[in-house]
């Protein structure tokens, strides 16, 4: 009897400490996230705080309508479809609107960036400033970006808006990872509300990663090579957002960025956004790559266009540069906000 209550005692002890331990790193996250945010963190909350499950399945998750969060020391407002933009484009579309639809992810959504900053309200902004439809005509832009996802949940989300939205011109921004596939997330609670946990989890991944054989340029040469099932999927599903904006009355535009890593004159993603500029004109697609102009303006410098040093989504700056150059290309081709095509 005397051996099993030191046992037990040993086990509680144990049992204790590790409880201590947890709580204590779980205690120390919050209170450093709530002075610095970190973005595994601010990840989490994200999931936790402005995504729901899609109830018919179509896609891994959904923006929740009508809810506010204030992440990576930014407010982020949802208004009634998702969208991150002060107009709710569910409304009854007036005679003097042109409506833009803009299809995206994180960074598309403006992750770290304030509402003000957004290269969607930038170009609204100056759109409707310089009168370019002419007296009384205004622009509306609506941003459907949504973290995590790719190509071909962009492509369900267009299935679902457009007929409800009525813009005239559907805008895809485009980027190296949204050729990568998208399962359903396992919706884990533990990681959902354990600030530790998630970030263990997230640095183990990342660990994994680094030790595997693969490097990054590598990971994404095959999956842009000719036979990727992943690569003539996104083909496919861009295909299909075409066909949803035609059915809609609307121009398709895609606008190609670069991952703000590496855009040096020697870089080796180049030759993979080149292919995505051919493969996307030779397909019909009306295409502004943008890669060359942040080139121009970044290259050496690529740290400038990060959100946080560990964090490489596009800044206030990137974005700049968005809605400079598609307010020069809409300038050059105002046919794609006309009202009718």
């Amino acid at each position: 009897a005397r051996k099993t209550n030191q046992l037990t005692m040993v086990l509680t002890t144990g049992v204790l400490a590790w409880a201590i331990a947890l709580g204590t790193g779980e205690l120390a996250l919050r209170l450093a996230n709530s002075r610095y945010p970190i973005y595994d963190l601010e990840m989490v909350r994200y999931a936790k705080e402005l995504k729901m499950r899609d109830l018919f399945q179509e896609v891994s998750h959904l923006h929740r309508p009508n809810t506010t969060a204030r992440l990576m020391g930014v407010d982020i407002s949802l208004n009634g479809l998702g969208h991150r933009s002060a107009t709710d484009l569910g409304t009854v579309k007036g005679a003097d609107e042109a409506r833009v639809f803009v299809l995206g992810n994180s960074i598309t959504m403006g992750w770290g960036v304030p509402l003000a900053e957004l290269f969607t309200t930038r170009l609204q902004d100056r759109l409707n400033r310089e009168h370019v439809l002419g007296p009384g005509r205004r622009v509306v832009i609506a941003n459907a970006g949504v973290g995590n996802y790719n190509t071909c949940t962009e492509a369900r989300l267009a299935a679902r808006q457009l007929r409800q939205v009525r813009p005239d011109l559907v805008l895809v921004q485009y980027f190296l990872p949204d050729a990568e596939p998208r399962g359903f997330n396992s919706d884990n609670l533990l990681l959902k509300h354990s600030y530790l946990a998630a970030f263990l989890y997230d640095k183990l991944r990342k660990l994994k990663g680094l030790l595997g054989n693969e490097d990054l340029f590598t990971h994404y040469r095959r999956i842009y090579e000719d036979t990727s099932t992943d690569w003539q999927r996104t083909l496919g599903c861009l295909d299909e957002i075409r066909a949803s904006s035609v059915s809609a009355n609307a121009f398709m535009l895609a606008m190609l960025v670069p991952q703000p890593h590496d855009l040096g004159p020697g870089s080796p993603y180049r030759q993979l956004y080149d292919k995505i500029a051919a493969t996307f004109n030779a397909r019909g697609f009306a295409l502004l790559d943008t890669v060359k102009a942040f080139e121009r303006r970044f290259a050496g410098r690529e740290k400038g266009l990060w959100v946080s040093p560990e964090d490489s989504h596009l800044n206030m700056r990137g974005h700049e540069l968005m809605a400079e150059l598609l307010h020069d290309y809409l300038l050059l081709h105002r046919e794609a906000l006309a009202p009718s095509h």
